[in-house]
C-alpha cells in the first residue's frame, strides 16, 4: 500500500491564510468588546497630584492630594475615599511592642489609639481632594490608596517612606568614617610598601619645579591625601630637609595628586566593595610575602572606601525625597558663594577634601521625583572649590609651633587655592560646559571638574613659582632674631607617618646631642687648667641641653614605633634609642660627677702632683679620642671605625689600673699634692673610664651588637 507524504510548504501556507481570514472575521468582534460603553467613558478617574514617593520622618504629617477627573476635566464635589493599606506601625497581636499607628487627621476630632484608618473627602472646584496623614512611629514603607465610586481605572496609590533622623545621621557618619578609614588604610599601606623609597622621591624635590610637581603627585597618591602631603612638606621645611622655594612645585603636584583619589572613587563599584575586602583578607592571611600583605591591606582599604561610599549613598537616598532637606540643600548650594562657604567649613572640620567631594558625589547621584539631580553639576562645582580651600586648614594645624619657613609653606598652599578659586568662580558655567562635553554620568563629571580645576591651576601657576615665593616672603617676612629656648630642631611629629625619614631626622638630632657630649668631654682638662668657675658652670649647663634633646628623642622614637614598621626599621629605631641613652649617661657622668670635682678643685685652690697631672691629661686625651671616633662612626655609619673604638677598651682598662697603682705609690711616699687631691684624682679617673665605657657601648650599637 502506497502512502502520500504531506507537502509541508503547502500545509504551512494554508494555515497562514486560514489564520488571516479567522482574524479578519473575529477581530472586529473583539475590538468591539474592548470599547468602553458610553456610561463607562464618562465615569470618574483619579490620579495622584502630590504626596507620593516622598520621604518623611516618623510621626510627621504629610498632605496627600488626589485629582478627580471626568472625561479629562476636573470633577468637583466628588466623594473621595482615602484608606491605609500598609502600615509598619500597626499594632500586632503577635508582637508586644509600643507603637503609634499611622492615621488620618481630622480637624477638631481626637485620634483614637488605633488611628483613623479611612477618611472621605470631597473634591474641590479644581477636582483635588486632600487628606492630612500622620506617619506612624516605626520606620518603613506606608501605602495609602484613594478611590471614588464608579471609578474608571485604578485607585491613586501613595507610597511613602519613613525613617528616623538620628539613624540616618549615624548611617551617614558611619559611612563617612568607613570611607576615611579605608582611604587612610590605603595610604598607610602604600607608604609601608614605599618605605625607604620615600627618600629617593624626596631627592627629586631639589631638581626643578617640574620634577617637584611630579614628586607631589606621587607622594600625594601614596599618602592618599594632599593635606597629608602638605603637612609633610611643613615638616620637611621645619626640619631643614627642604627650602620654601622647593616646596611650591610640590604643592601644585599634590593638588593634582588628590584628583586621582577622586577619580577612583567616582567609579560606581560599591557592589564589589566586599569582594575587594575578601581578596585583601586572602592576601594577608594566606601568604607570608610582605609585598602581598601590603597589597592585601591596600585592597581592604579600597573595599572599605567604596563600601563607605555605598553606605553614605544609602543614607542620602531617603534624604533626596525629604522636602525640608531638599529645600535646605538648594538654599545652601543655590548661591555659589554659600555652597563654597559650606563646603570650606565642612572640609576644614573633617580635614579631607576627598571625603567632602565623596559626599557631593553621593548627593549628586540621587534623583529627585522630577528626574533632576539632587546636586546638579553647576551647584557641585562651588562645593569642589570649597573642598580645595578647606583642605588647607590641615597644613596650618601642622605648622603650629614650627619655624617661620614652615608656616610659609601653609601660607603658599592657601594662596594657590584661594587665587585659583577666585579665578574659577567666574568660570563656573564654561567649566560645567567643558565637563559635560566630555560625557559620563554626574559622578564622573564632578570628578572631571575637580581634575580640570587642579590641573589648570598647576599649569597656570607653575611658571610663577618664584613670584609666589617672593610674595609669601613679603607677606610673612623674617622676624628680628631673638634668643630662643634650646629645643630639638629636627624632630617633627608630622614625619612619623614616614618612618624612614623620621629616623633620619632622629639621627640628626642625636648627632646634635653627641656634639654637645664631645664638647663637654674635651673641655674637662681645660676646666682644670682655667680654674674659672663660670666656665665650669657653662659646661654643667651644657648637660641640660643633652637632657632636653634626649627627653624629646625617646618619645619621638616611641611615636615612630606606633606605626607599622619593617624589621629593619625596628632595629634602626632600637639602635638609635640605645645610642641616645648612652650619650645621656655620658653627659650625666661629666656634668654631675666629674665637673663638680673641678669646682671643688678651684674652690680649694688645689694642685695635682706633676706626675699625677700628666697621667690625668694622658688618660683624658685617650678617652676623648674614643668619644670623638665613636661619634664620627655614628654620623658616618662607619662600622670599621666603631670596631677600632671597641678594640681599644682593654688597653684603656689596663692603663687605668696602672695609673691607679702609680697614684697609690705617690700616696705611700707621702707626696703632699697627691694626698690633698687623692679623692679628686680617683674620682676623675673613675668618671673618665665610665665615659669611655659609654663611647664603647655606642660603638657596639653601631656594629649592631646591642
Amino acid at each position: 500500500m502506497h502512502h502520500n507524504r504531506p507537502n509541508l510548504p503547502v500545509l504551512f501556507l494554508t494555515l497562514v491564510i486560514s489564520a488571516f481570514f479567522v482574524g479578519g472575521i473575529f477581530s472586529p468582534v473583539y475590538a468591539e468588546a474592548e470599547k468602553p460603553s458610553a456610561d463607562e467613558s464618562s465615569g470618574p478617574a483619579i490620579e495622584v497630584k502630590d504626596g507620593d514617593g516622598v520621604f518623611q520622618l516618623v510621626g510627621e504629617m504629610v498632605t496627600l492630594r488626589a485629582r478627580v477627573t471626568r472625561a479629562g476635566n476636573p470633577a468637583a464635589d466628588v466623594a473621595v475615599r482615602f484608606w491605609i493599606t500598609q502600615d509598619p506601625s500597626k499594632k500586632s497581636k503577635l508582637k508586644k511592642e509600643e507603637t503609634v499607628p499611622s492615621s488620618f487627621i481630622i480637624a477638631g476630632v481626637d485620634v483614637p489609639a488605633e488611628g483613623v484608618r479611612e477618611i472621605i473627602v470631597t473634591s474641590g472646584s479644581d477636582g483635588v481632594a486632600e487628606a492630612c496623614y500622620r506617619l506612624g512611629s516605626k520606620a518603613g514603607q506606608y501605602i495609602v490608596l484613594a478611590s471614588v465610586d464608579g471609578l474608571v481605572g485604578k485607585p491613586a496609590q501613595f507610597v511613602l517612606n519613613s525613617g528616623k533622623l538620628p539613624i540616618l545621621i549615624i548611617t551617614l557618619l558611619g559611612g563617612l568614617g568607613m570611607f576615611i578609614f579605608g582611604m587612610n588604610m590605603m595610604g598607610e599601606s602604600l607608604q609601608e610598601w614605599a618605605g625607604d623609597r620615600m627618600r629617593a622621591i624626596l631627592g627629586f624635590f631639589t631638581r626643578n619645579r617640574v620634577v617637584g610637581l611630579i614628586s607631589g603627585i606621587i607622594i600625594t597618591f601614596v599618602l592618599q591625601s594632599s593635606s597629608a602631603c602638605t603637612v609633610l612638606l611643613v615638616g620637611f621645611v621645619n626640619s631643614g630637609l627642604m627650602t620654601l622655594a622647593q616646596t611650591i612645585g610640590v604643592i601644585l603636584g599634590a593638588d593634582i595628586g588628590t584628583t586621582l583619589t577622586v577619580q577612583i572613587i567616582a567609579f560606581d563599584v560599591g557592589q564589589f566593595a566586599l569582594a575587594f575586602v575578601f581578596l585583601g583578607f586572602v592576601c594577608i592571611f594566606f601568604t607570608k610575602k610582605p609585598s602581598l600583605n601590603y597589597l592585601g591591606k591596600v585592597l581592604i582599604g579600597f573595599g572599605l572606601l567604596f563600601y563607605g561610599l555605598k553606605v553614605m549613598g544609602g543614607s542620602m537616598k531617603p534624604l533626596s525625597k525629604y522636602p525640608p532637606f531638599i529645600a535646605a540643600l538648594r538654599n545652601s548650594t543655590g548661591n555659589p558663594f554659600t555652597g563654597l562657604l559650606v563646603s570650606t567649613i565642612l572640609t576644614a572640620v573633617i580635614q579631607s577634601s576627598a571625603a567632602t567631594i565623596a559626599i557631593a558625589l553621593g548627593l549628586a547621584m540621587q534623583v529627585l521625583p522630577d528626574g533632576s539631580s539632587l546636586l546638579p553639576l553647576p551647584a557641585a562645582i562651588p562645593v569642589i572649590f570649597g573642598a580645595n580651600i578647606g583642605t588647607t586648614i590641615t597644613a596650618w594645624l601642622g605648622a603650629i609651633g614650627t619655624a617661620r619657613d614652615a608656616k610659609r609653606v601653609a601660607l603658599a598652599h592657601s594662596m594657590f587655592k584661594i587665587f585659583g578659586v577666585i579665578l574659577f568662580m567666574f568660570l563656573i558655567t564654561p567649566l560645567a560646559n567643558v565637563v559635560i562635553s566630555l560625557g559620563g554620568g554626574i559622578n564622573r563629571q564632578i570628578a572631571n571638574a575637580h581634575t580640570i580645576f587642579n590641573v589648570a591651576m598647576a599649569l597656570l601657576f607653575i611658571p610663577f613659582t618664584r613670584f609666589f615665593g617672593a610674595l609669601v616672603m613679603k607677606i610673612m617676612p623674617e622676624e628680628p632674631e631673638k634668643e630662643e629656648k634650646f629645643k630639638p630642631i629636627y624632630l617633627t611629629s608630622d614625619l612619623t607617618r614616614t618612618p624612614a625619614l623620621a629616623l633620619e631626622q632622629t639621627k640628626k638630632e642625636i648627632a646634635r646631642l653627641a656634639d654637645i657630649a664631645v664638647y663637654m668631654d674635651e673641655n674637662i682638662i681645660e676646666a682644670f687648667k682655667k680654674k674659672d668657675p663660670d666656665f665650669v658652670d657653662h659646661l654643667i649647663q651644657e648637660n641640660k641641653k643633652i637632657e632636653i634633646l634626649e627627653s624629646a628623642i625617646r618619645p619621638y622614637l616611641a611615636e615612630i614605633g606606633g606605626e607599622k614598621l619593617s624589621q629593619d626599621t625596628i632595629q634602626t629605631a632600637v639602635r638609635l634609642m640605645n645610642i641616645s641613652n648612652e650619650y645621656r649617661e655620658m653627659g650625666k657622668v661629666i656634668g654631675q660627677d666629674i665637673l663638680p670635682l673641678t669646682a671643688q678643685f678651684i674652690k680649694d685652690n688645689l694642685f695635682f702632683s706633676p706626675e699625677g697631672w700628666s697621667q690625668l691629661q694622658d688618660f683624658a686625651a685617650k678617652v676623648s679620642r674614643d668619644v670623638r671616633d665613636a661619634t664620627r662612626a655614628f654620623k658616618e655609619d662607619n662600622s670599621a671605625l666603631a670596631e677600632e673604638v671597641s678594640q681599644r677598651k682593654p688597653t684603656l682598662v689596663r692603663l687605668e689600673k696602672e695609673y691607679t697603682k702609680d697614684h697609690f705609690e705617690r700616696l705611700r711616699k707621702g707626696m703632699a699634692e697627691s694626698v690633698e687631691t687623692s679623692t679628686l684624682h680617683m674620682g676623675i679617673i673613675s668618671g673618665l673610664r665610665r665615659v669611655n665605657s659609654f663611647a664603647t657601648n655606642i660603638a657596639y650599637a653601631i656594629m649592631g651588637e646591642v
